[in-house]
């Protein structure tokens, strides 16, 4: 390869430079949690929510920023099974959580289609939460009162 000038983003690196790795774990993490659809958001998303949906064989969706400037009408590009987990690299405050949350139940309930949120799967490893949390998992601030299984232990 040639020279070039790398505009790669620090949270995007992995993705490109340990794909088979974030996806064998993933894998792992997900293995016995039941879900149809992954739905991601964002250049993130975009990027590695269709890649691991296609190694686990499920749906996959991705939620759309009000502002992304898309050539679509639709909030929700792909398609929503039963059950999804929101994959991301990181949650913070949990607001981009919450927007999607709201994305899909709006998009779901104006397409009369039931699915359920089963949990949230973290991937990038740079941050101090990774893997799978159920959906009682609470993010943000008040994460120090959450009574799901992975924070009691």
């Amino acid at each position: 390869m040639t020279d070039r000038l790398d505009m790669t983003a620090v949270y995007l690196r992995p993705i490109w430079d340990s794909c088979d790795e974030l996806i064998a774990k993933a894998k792992e993490g997900l293995d016995n949690v039941l879900f149809d659809t992954l739905i991601g958001t964002g250049v993130s998303g975009s990027i590695f929510v269709p890649l691991l949906a296609r190694e686990l064989g499920c749906y996959w969706a991705i939620a759309r920023k009000s502002n992304d400037g898309s050539h679509s009408f639709n909030a929700i590009e792909g398609d929503i099974g039963e059950r999804w987990v929101f994959v991301d690299d990181l949650v913070d405050s949990g607001a981009t959580l919450k927007r999607v949350q709201r994305q899909v139940d709006n998009w779901t309930d104006r397409h009369n289609w039931e699915t359920e949120f089963a949990g949230t799967y973290l991937y990038y490893e740079g941050m101090r939460r990774t893997g799978y949390f159920p959906a009682n998992h609470i993010f943000g601030y008040a994460s120090v009162d959450c009574e799901c299984e992975r924070c009691i232990d």
